[in-house]
């Protein structure tokens, strides 16, 4: 089978060189890089293919976050009018990737065997990490361009700019620390891909000047912290780099407390690191923030609203440390408040849609059920957060609305097992969410951090595995403090 070869399975017609499905009830157009998804798939029928291998098949060099896949899954689903609960066709396989069910037959014209692979030298990866954190970065920096455009991950080029190569020479007239200041900036305000992009500057700004303390700080802060050991250590090994190059550097102690905290669960050094940097520049409200966020996970809201407003205070502008406020006073169970300072942010951003998400949940959780369907109205389909949003819909009376949730949260290549828990719990599974709670833990979901503090689990309170999975944490259960 050739790349653009039609092939069949299980009543549907194949064309990759039209981009097109046929089935018995019409065809569907579907974009190029769905089909070539489906494509991989075709190749390894019925057998499992990896998410990995599907990131190199289709998408080569340039660097995608995961849920790029998972969305090109959920398209390709949308297609064939499959359920990743109830697949027909594409199954998703916990923690290995997903496969196509049925056995493919190729098309009668001459075959020139298996359908090959892109031969690129693959999706740009972050690779395992040795103790020495200039392993990491030189095989981040290595990684340059071979294609004849920049992958969707390149930082802009200048007015003009066209090629690779002219990116290259940008790139060379820059320092260190412009390296650095656009990193920072395109990981607080890049966007979809910002963080890649971060990355990239960097691992460029550290290979630039080894000795530039605030660059290492700056990778620790970019690795995404989900459950792969390798970006783990890789942003471990850079925070502790930052500090041992700068120990009197306020963001090395915040991005070490980052680690430590979601990583390592080791919350009295996590909170100790942030104490370092906060001595260190009281005026970095990202600190403030880190420490109020910190603080409510531990059940101290009290000095958790504190340090949520002098954040605020610091940075008044900041769209992000208002919602640090939000989620403070949600966690605390002060709906009120936290219904009062959504309303607030949503008046000067009425495009925000993490307030509009705790406005709704807010509601919910006082009662006002048509207040809180109107607001979860306003969230678009596919909208984050699909555990609180499923569990909202299920507390609404729509179930199926929730079971659509839950269908688009295991469509994902690495469900998230705490979201599920969430939706499950609205939905009165109470068995199930403690199921799926223990998978949280085991699989260290990095939302499970959320658990001793998250109202969605008050139903939970006394529960012996509930309160058990919290001390296992390192918390103490509080679903239901009040400041």
């Amino acid at each position: 089978m050739t790349t653009d070869q039609e092939f069949s399975f299980s009543g549907w017609r194949a064309q990759p060189d039209l981009n097109r499905l046929q089935g018995d009830a019409g065809g569907r157009n579907l974009q190029p890089k769905v089909m070539a998804v489906l494509c991989s798939l075709a190749r390894q029928a019925p057998r499992v293919v990896s998410k990995e291998q599907l990131l190199e098949d289709v998408w080569g060099e340039t660097f995608v976050t995961d849920e790029v896949l998972t969305n090109a899954i959920w398209e390709l689903r949308q297609a064939l009018g499959d359920s990743a609960r109830h697949p027909r066709y594409i199954e998703t396989i916990r923690g290995r990737g997903y496969r196509l069910l049925h056995l493919v037959e190729e098309s009668v014209e001459e075959s020139a065997g298996p359908l090959p692979r892109n031969r690129g030298r693959g999706r740009w990866k972050i690779g395992a990490v040795a103790v020495s954190s200039a392993i990491v970065l030189l095989w981040l920096a290595t990684h340059g361009f071979d294609s004849a455009a920049p992958p969707a991950w390149a930082p802009p080029l200048e007015p003009g700019t066209t090629n690779p190569e002219a990116l290259r020479s940008q790139d060379r007239r820059l320092s260190a620390q412009d390296l650095y200041l656009q990193g920072r900036f395109l990981l607080t305000s890049g966007g979809q891909g910002g963080r890649q992009r971060a990355l990239r500057r960097f691992a460029e700004a550290v290979t630039r000047d080894p000795s530039f303390a605030p660059a290492f700080a700056g990778l620790a802060d970019a690795y995404p912290l989900d459950p792969r050991k390798r970006l783990q250590v890789a942003a471990r090994t850079a925070a502790r780099r930052a500090v041992e190059l700068d120990d009197g550097l306020s963001e090395a102690h915040l991005a070490l407390a980052r680690v430590l905290g979601a990583c390592d669960w080791n919350w009295p050094q996590a909170e100790e690191a942030l104490g370092r940097a906060i001595a260190l520049d009281p005026r970095d409200a990202r600190a403030r923030a880190s420490h109020a966020a910190l603080l409510s996970l531990r059940g101290r809201h009290a000095q958790a609203l504190e340090e949520a407003d002098a954040a605020v205070a610091l940075a008044p502008s900041s769209l992000r440390y208002r919602q640090v406020r939000i989620r403070t006073l949600y966690q605390s169970h002060r709906f009120e408040a936290a219904s009062d300072e959504a309303r607030k942010v949503l008046g000067g951003s009425p495009e925000a849609r993490f307030p509009r998400l705790f406005l709704a949940l807010s509601h919910l959780h006082q009662g006002y059920l048509e207040a809180a369907a109107g607001q979860l109205s306003q969230l678009r389909p596919g909208f984050g957060h699909p555990g609180e949003v499923g569990y909202a819909y299920a507390r609404l009376g729509d179930e199926a609305a929730a079971l659509r949730s839950l269908d688009r949260l295991l469509s994902t290549a690495v469900p998230s097992p705490y979201q599920v828990a969430q939706i499950r719990t609205g939905l009165g599974d109470l068995d199930s969410a403690l199921e799926w709670l223990e998978r949280a833990l085991l699989e260290r979901d990095p939302h499970i951090v959320r658990l001793a503090v998250d109202p969605i689990f008050g139903d939970l309170a006394q529960d012996p595995k509930y309160r058990q999975f919290c001390r296992r944490l390192g918390f103490e259960p509080t679903p239901s403090a009040v400041i």
